[in-house]
């Protein structure tokens, strides 16, 4: 439709964008939430989890590779005082109250996976996982998620690839022909 990535193609549909796709998959897979209420909370805790990631934790790389090395450091240090002090003191109340170890109700919800993948960022980075130390419950629900069926499967697989790696940045801005300097 817009000529981008990531597309999947289910039934002769072909969809783009990745949050677009994320949000089929839940609804096929009933990861929305329960109850009117639930799906709200988790549109709610979904968005903030993407804040988090994005720009907060995922623009730095593209910025290095579009601008400089210190325009991307300094990029990278708000946006880890954005999630240590805005968006990870939240989370870590929400699976402090969770009698489940998910962040809505008694089972995975969209909410989880952008969580997840917002966490990875700071998990996967040896620089920045120090940032965890202070949200024993966030670094605890890394663990928790890694071990729910499928999620298990997919972390061991040699198709996923943890994000955000600097050559994947750097080939993804050639291809959409981004490059800045």
């Amino acid at each position: 439709m817009f000529k981008q990535v990531p597309l999947l193609e289910v039934d002769g549909q072909c969809l783009i964008g990745g949050e677009a796709i994320l949000r089929y998959a839940c609804r096929e897979g009933n990861f929305e939430g329960k109850t009117n209420e639930d799906k709200t909370r988790v549109d709610m805790l979904s968005m903030g989890a993407k804040d988090m990631a994005f720009p907060n934790l995922m623009s730095p790389t593209f910025i290095e590779i579009m601008t400089s090395k210190e325009a991307a450091d300094e990029a990278r240090e708000k946006g880890v005082k954005g999630s240590r002090e805005r968006y990870l003191p939240v989370f870590e109340k929400l699976l402090d109250e969770s009698t489940s170890g998910f962040l809505v109700g008694d089972s995975m919800t969209m909410a989880d996976i952008m969580f997840f993948d917002a966490l990875c960022y700071l998990h996967e980075d040896p620089k920045l996982k120090p940032e965890l130390e202070n949200f024993p419950r966030c670094s605890a629900f890394i663990d928790h998620f890694s071990q729910q069926p499928g999620i298990k499967e997919y972390l061991a697989s040699p198709r996923r690839n943890p994000l955000p790696y600097p050559e994947y940045a750097k080939h993804c801005c050639e291809v959409l022909n981004l490059t800045g300097n």
